[in-house]
């Protein structure tokens, strides 16, 4: 687990997942030569150097993280184009002796390997998720642009576990596998990166000094997209898996970014002298933050500080509405059950998503004409494709 340090509140990222290396050349070489010749294999050689150059790159992972990123998406390209053409497994038809060995990301000692290039696939995956989630720390986020750099590479990264839980993550999943690159964690990374990418939002229109309101249904869809990612922890398989820190991260977060939404939701209700209500949503704010903290104990500095300093500017602002309330408007206070959820507003994210996992989808799978007239006219021509 990574996380930013300094005034900006602290939010988390991926470490990539380690592998071992692998000889991709041979094995794919040899099949060539079994069910073509040994001409159509020196036809290809310079082709098949490329792709172990790849793998190999990839095993090092010792670039920026921009070219990471890059490396990590022609790989993926790569094992898509391969996946129907070389078919790898234990069948003696197949290309057999090759096995791909990842160890888990957040269990470093836990490894799991598969003579399935799904597999492989679902690490590479994670492991651009990973580096988008370590791209959007980067960025200084007091600035505006720093902020939209951040909220980019966050969306990115969401919808890049998103594409590996929906498409992927079922067909690398068995025995041999590890949670990490499970549906349920693959689920639970994207709330977190949403969750992010919204904070990042909700920080801008912060510092914009929009209306109260506004940023309460900014606000909300933070916690809530937080506290689905920390139901996805609390449950099996992932219950047992992460460390401590990492899960009161989450669930700190949930309640700072509820009870925020509640404290802005407080703000514009004073401002419209509705005092009763007021106190009714600090009080739920307040409440919030005690029982977070009671049981959310580990989380990292900056991330305590903001939530004692919320809390702090919720309880003054609850005292001052209770003494307003007891000597001027003399209002009946509401239940808390008596009064609507507070609303949330997301549209904004969720249109920018939707492009970004698009533009996800398109950057891994997505090639163009010639692009793929190359890889397989002269990377697959033994299968019977013909160039003009």
């Amino acid at each position: 687990m990574a996380t930013t340090q300094g005034t900006v509140n602290a939010m988390l990222a991926m470490s990539a997942k380690r592998t071992t290396a692998v000889d991709m050349y041979k094995p794919l070489r040899q099949y060539i030569v079994y069910h073509y010749s040994e001409r159509e294999a020196q036809d290809m050689e310079e082709d098949l150097q490329t792709v172990h150059h790849m793998r190999n790159e990839v095993e090092k992972f010792t670039n920026s993280l921009e070219q990471q990123r890059d490396l990590l998406q022609r790989y993926f390209r790569a094992l898509t184009v391969m996946e129907s053409r070389f078919p790898i497994s234990n069948e003696r038809e197949h290309v057999n002796t090759l096995h791909f060995t990842w160890f888990d990301a957040f269990k470093t000692g836990r490894k799991a390997s598969q003579q399935n290039i799904h597999f492989e696939k679902a690490a590479i995956a994670f492991n651009l998720g990973a580096v988008q989630s370590q791209i959007g720390l980067g960025p200084d986020r007091s600035s505006p642009n720093g902020l939209k750099q951040a909220c980019n590479a966050f969306q990115a990264a969401a919808g890049v576990f998103a594409f590996l839980r929906d498409n992927i993550s079922m067909k690398a999943a068995g025995h041999h596998c590890t949670p990490d690159i499970s549906v349920e964690c693959a689920g639970m990374l994207e709330r977190l990166m949403l969750a992010q990418a919204q904070e990042c939002f909700f920080e801008k229109v912060v510092s914009e000094n929009k209306q109260s309101s506004l940023c309460s249904k900014i606000a909300k869809p933070v916690g809530l997209f937080y506290e689905e990612a920390y139901a996805a922890l609390v449950l099996p398989p992932l219950n047992q898996h992460f460390d401590r820190p990492w899960v009161a991260h989450v669930q700190l977060k949930s309640a700072q970014f509820n009870a925020e939404a509640c404290y802005r939701a407080g703000l514009d209700l004073h401002d419209k002298e509705n005092i009763a209500e007021e106190i009714v949503r600090l009080k739920a704010g307040s409440h919030m933050l005690l029982e977070a903290r009671r049981s959310g104990k580990g989380g990292v500095a900056p991330l305590m500080d903001a939530v004692s300093k919320l809390e702090l500017n919720i309880n003054r602002n609850l005292e001052r509405a209770i003494k307003e309330n007891d000597r001027v408007y003399l209002m009946g206070v509401p239940a808390a059950d008596s009064l609507p959820p507070l609303t949330g507003e997301i549209t904004a994210l969720q249109i920018a998503t939707e492009r970004k996992h698009d533009e996800i989808v398109n950057t891994l799978l997505s090639w163009s004409y010639l692009q793929l007239q190359i890889w397989y006219c002269i990377i697959f021509r033994p299968y019977g494709c013909v160039c003009n």
